[in-house]
């Protein structure tokens, strides 16, 4: 039953969104309804849906039927909640997309010939669009969009203003042109981080040689990024952090994580192919503008990964204090639901930075490591305590034995970084083993770049 689409759903809802969603359910059915009976079960388990917490004979049990156990009836339940659940969410996306309302009231208008409203109501939309700070790829579209709604569907306009076709295809061009750059900059984003193929991209010399981006930060931000990898130049790098951080606020929230990963990446890509170790602290400068500007947080909720990302890094530098007070000070922006697993996985990690091998194990121990990603960083994490507390050596190869099955099993896991621990893997037995050969363990590690924690394992095939 955990895998049951409703379920997945709600497991990625808040505890403040399943809240809401309970009050919306109250006004939907009666108070001693099946549906409701059935969800306010659900909602004690949230957001672990288990087999052993939750399944079809026990979410039966709450319907007070008496009749014999009927699958049937709790799927047909489950269903009644899955309609109410999508009705709930395209509700409160509503709320946050108020232009997607006042296209839906502009067409109800067109529909009913209402002649006024729909004049009113472009102006009230086409005012609210310029009002807007922050520009990004959609608000071109969104004018074009209106431009489109007056001449072609008001007919008593359409004779004197052809104005408006011309600034409709004026407003597309640079939707256009603003999401070939973000497309393009993501393949050679994924081609130069990902080592994926290298990207053959038509009709770009077109976009780069267009004067569409002459006002606009956004189209500025992209075509500098997109230059900036395709000829990782030094001065292209300087010029679009310069003019990022003091434009910042022209662009959305989700723009510049975009953006600011752009150059983190670069910063790392330039450390992983030129060996360029003292750029570590340029790569920390650009991180700790994200946390200054609150770049890694979307609505407010700060993003796991890069806490995390952001620990490691510290603890590598051995910016220990910084790590403490952003775990005391940024841990309370994570997700409340997930905000307790995730400071005490940091906590861990940074333990081990600083060597303190049995608080790491400690605090790994007392919490179940979620997230396939997570359990890369956790599970490698254990073992490495294990190790340097000299545990038994067949616990840690028996765990060893388990994180490559867990590994080599998972699909969610990019191929790049499975070889990365896999190798890593090896490392690991090969220094448990009764003579480790030494030579050959320097030779593996100097010859690949593709391992993780490659500073520490250096470290301990060098005390061999």
């Amino acid at each position: 039953m955990h895998t049951n689409d409703l379920l997945l759903l709600l497991s990625k809802l808040s505890l403040k969104e399943i809240k809401s969603f309970n009050a919306y359910l109250r006004k939907q059915f009666k108070e001693d309804s099946i549906p409701l009976r059935l969800f306010q079960f659900l909602r004690k388990h949230h957001p672990d849906f288990s087999s052993t917490k939750v399944n079809y004979e026990k979410a039966f049990a709450v319907l007070g039927s008496k009749q014999p156990f009927n699958k049937i009836m709790v799927l047909n339940n489950l269903s009644d909640i899955r309609i109410a659940l999508r009705k709930y969410l395209v509700g409160q996306h509503l709320q946050k997309t108020p232009f997607q309302q006042d296209m839906i009231l502009l067409q109800v208008y067109q529909e009913n010939q209402l002649d006024k409203h729909f004049e009113k109501q472009h102006k009230d939309s086409s005012n609210a669009l310029e009002n807007t700070t922050q520009k990004d790829i959609w608000y071109w579209l969104k004018k074009m969009q209106l431009d489109h709604e007056k001449y072609f569907y008001v007919n008593t306009l359409r004779a004197k203003n052809r104005d408006l076709l011309y600034s409709a295809m004026h407003n597309l061009d640079h939707f256009y042109a603003a999401a070939k750059l973000r497309y393009s900059c993501e393949l050679y984003n994924g081609y130069q981080v990902m080592n994926q193929q290298e990207p053959n991209i038509q009709f770009l010399q077109e976009i780069e040689s267009s004067n569409l981006w002459q006002n606009s930060e956004y189209h500025q931000f992209y075509l500098l990024a997109l230059n900036m990898m395709r000829s990782r130049d030094e001065s292209v790098f300087e010029q679009l952090k310069n003019e990022f951080f003091q434009n910042l606020n022209r662009v959305s929230e989700k723009d510049q994580l975009i953006i600011l990963s752009y150059l983190m990446n670069h910063v790392s890509y330039l450390i992983r192919t030129d060996k360029q170790a003292d750029l570590w602290s340029d790569y920390f400068d650009l991180v700790k503008l994200g946390y200054e500007k609150e770049i890694f947080t979307i609505d407010g909720i700060l993003i796991p990964e890069h806490f995390l990302n952001t620990i490691e890094l510290a603890g590598h530098l051995k910016e220990v204090e910084w790590a403490k007070s952003t775990i005391a000070k940024w841990g309370e922006k994570l997700e409340a639901s997930n905000r307790s697993y995730y400071i005490s996985l940091s906590k861990a990690i940074l333990y081990f930075h600083i060597q303190d091998f049995e608080s790491c194990s400690k605090t790994l121990a007392q919490i179940d490591v979620k997230e396939p990603q997570d359990k890369l960083r956790g599970r490698w994490l254990g073992i490495i305590a294990d190790y340097e507390q000299q545990k038994d050596i067949d616990d840690i190869l028996n765990r060893c034995d388990a994180f490559e099955k867990f590994i080599q099993r998972n699909r969610l896991i990019h191929t790049t970084r499975k070889k990365a621990v896999l190798l890593s893997i090896k490392i690991i037995k090969m220094f448990l083993k009764i003579n480790p050969n030494k030579e050959k363990i320097l030779d593996l590690l100097e010859n690949s770049d593709n391992f993780h924690y490659k500073n520490w394992m250096k470290q301990k095939a060098k005390t061999l």
